[in-house]
């Protein structure tokens, strides 16, 4: 007989059996016992590594002689939840740019983004789903291996000039000469001057500094 320690979120908890028993059917009596017998989403580690559960205890233990074994449990949802995150900022549903609100009798109105999706009536308690960034659907343009959800500290870059994503290790390649930004200021910089936006252009629906007022300015005089 060996005992399994699994350990899940704040719990330890114990089982007895057979070494020779099939880590899927432990793990079963465990799934009992923390009340999540139809949770598909469980995963096993053992020293580090995801464990195949049609394996034998004697055999995730390599033979070794032991009385207890020690198996992390982890939840698949968790692992996804954390690539998600509410934006700073009001998004788009759809295309994720940047969009105008509306509050009225308690219901959210979402409209005038930049490719004129609209959105009417949403609940409070359905706004904060709508407004979730998935980081591991952006993806560096150069490499397309990387993505924000996966690099140190989430730190990803733009190019302005190429309106390329960039992962840090692209970025460090990438031509020196090109204005590379955080990803995170994408909504706060011009990609045409490279300075921080100053206004709202309603006509354009989009931000604009002061030399693209400017320009505003001239093409008015000018015609």
């Amino acid at each position: 007989m060996i005992e399994v320690l699994f350990i899940y979120e704040t719990q330890n908890i114990k089982i007895q059996c057979n070494i020779e028993n099939k880590l899927k059917d432990v793990t079963t009596k465990l799934k009992f016992k923390i009340n999540e017998e139809n949770n598909n989403d469980l995963f096993y580690v053992y020293n580090g590594d995801k464990i195949n559960e049609e394996l034998t205890l004697k055999q995730i233990l390599n033979n070794k002689n032991v009385n207890q074994i020690k198996i992390l449990v982890f939840n698949n949802n968790d692992e996804e939840n954390e690539k998600k995150i509410i934006s700073n900022e009001i998004i788009c549903p759809q295309c994720k740019e940047n969009i105008l609100i509306n509050l009225r009798d308690y219901q959210i109105n979402l409209y005038d983004c930049k490719n004129g999706h609209k959105f009417e009536n949403i609940l409070l308690n359905e706004f904060e789903n709508l407004q979730k960034i998935d980081l591991s659907q952006i993806i560096c343009d150069n490499c397309t291996v990387n993505n924000k959800s996966n690099v140190f500290n989430q730190k990803f870059f733009m190019c302005i000039k190429c309106g390329m994503n960039l992962c840090p290790l692209c970025k460090a390649k990438h031509d020196q000469n090109h204005p590379i930004i955080n990803y995170n200021d994408k909504n706060f910089i011009c990609k045409k001057h490279n300075d921080k936006f100053i206004q709202y252009c309603k006509q354009c629906k989009e931000n604009i500094c002061f030399l693209c007022k400017n320009e505003q300015i001239i093409m008015i005089i000018l015609n």
